[in-house]
């Protein structure tokens, strides 16, 4: 799976979702400083606070999806984040430049870019009740039971 430049907030917002998030402590540090005067001389004092706080953050955030990859072009090429389950838990940043994609076999002329479909043949019909029977490996008087233990519950 790959997310490339977000065009929008809701995208970008997903995509970060997609793409998982990090957990865990991480230290954090403060650092004050206090002092005053009195008439022997003047003091001054430093305070330095170490905590763990607990983070919960996607790995690559909706901004940098969306404000922080340049957009695929001749110029540029081709920059975004993937993932992958052959290729471990964590997400990684990939960059092709211009002159790889160039190198990118292109589409036979006999093979049509783009085949328009009819908004009929893009969606599944819904199972019969023979269908999801045979699916769920069970006879229409056993699916009349589970039907009946349902409507009983």
């Amino acid at each position: 799976m790959i997310h490339l430049k977000q065009p929008d907030v809701e995208s970008a917002n997903y995509a970060a979702d997609d793409l998982g998030r990090e957990r865990g402590y991480e230290k954090t540090r403060s650092t004050s400083f206090g002092g005053g005067m009195s008439q022997q001389a003047p003091t001054a004092s430093w305070n330095i606070q170490q905590n763990q706080q607990w983070y919960d953050r996607p790995i690559y955030a909706p901004t940098e999806l969306l404000n922080h990859l340049r957009q695929a072009s001749r110029a540029t090429g081709v920059e975004g984040r993937a993932k992958s389950p052959l290729a471990g838990s964590r997400p990684w940043g990939f960059r092709y430049p211009p002159e790889l994609i160039d190198r990118i076999p292109k589409r036979h002329p006999d093979i049509a870019e783009y085949v328009e479909r009819s908004e009929r043949t893009q969606r599944l019909t819904p199972l019969s009740d023979e269908e999801r029977n045979a699916l769920l490996g069970r006879t229409a008087d056993e699916a009349e039971v589970d039907a009946w233990a349902k409507f009983n519950s």
